[in-house]
């Protein structure tokens, strides 16, 4: 299940899109980056401005794609969305959508637990220019995770000099230390970083407010 966003001109033209996967967060679905975070008139409101490039949004769910991952088990779902990613919501929207079906036009990213978006991201890190943080990160010990799981991804020279990585998150949010740990291994690695930093919560004002500081800088 997801949520699309189409932008303006997108049904009365035939120009092709960059794609923007933008993940919810714990405890939400496929609704939270429009019902709660106003993805939808965030981008409206950008590309009105000319500040984005106009570009669609797929917004999927991760939650309940197994009938044993629910409620405190939700890191269960990681691996398997993984898997439908790419099996099943990748081919879909460059089927049914009028997108560019390059790397240079493809940007996956989203909120709140540490690990989701990279255990999903990593394994076709080949597919994607663009990796949105929009308060989240990674644990310490998961790097050594991906290194064993997914031999000579990361430090891919066809990945570090191609990736862009956009991170932002608050020092009081819960997520700040994996944030930090994540913007500081990812540059040592020789990745192109920008971290906007806040003094923010973990919470949907703040989710909002990097969607409307990073989208800017996606497919440029």
């Amino acid at each position: 299940r997801m949520r699309v966003y189409l932008p303006p001109g997108y049904e009365t033209g035939k120009e092709r899109y960059p794609v923007l996967y933008l993940i919810h967060g714990a405890g939400e679905d496929d609704e939270g980056w429009t019902a709660i975070g106003m993805a939808n008139i965030i981008l409206d409101n950008l590309i009105a401005q000319g500040k984005a490039k106009p570009m669609i949004v797929v917004m999927p769910s991760y939650q309940g794609l197994t009938p044993k991952a629910a409620g405190g088990r939700v890191q269960e779902n990681y691996p398997v969305f993984a898997t439908s990613f790419v099996r099943d919501i990748l081919p879909f929207v460059e089927k049914t959508y009028r997108v560019i079906a390059k790397p240079e036009a493809r940007a996956f990213g989203g909120l709140s637990p540490p690990d989701v978006v990279p255990d999903a991201i990593i394994p076709m890190l080949d597919k994607f220019n663009y990796w949105l943080c929009t308060s989240n990160g990674l644990r310490e010990g998961r790097m050594a995770y991906y290194d064993k799981q997914f031999p000579g991804v990361l430090d891919n020279p066809a990945n570090t000099k191609r990736v862009k990585l956009l991170m932002g998150d608050g020092s009081n949010a819960m997520t700040f230390t994996e944030s930090t740990y994540m913007a500081g291994e990812f540059k040592r690695r020789g990745y192109d970083v920008t971290f906007y930093q806040t003094t923010g919560w973990h919470s949907w004002p703040w989710f909002r407010r990097y969607l409307n500081e990073l989208a800017p800088k996606l497919f440029r």
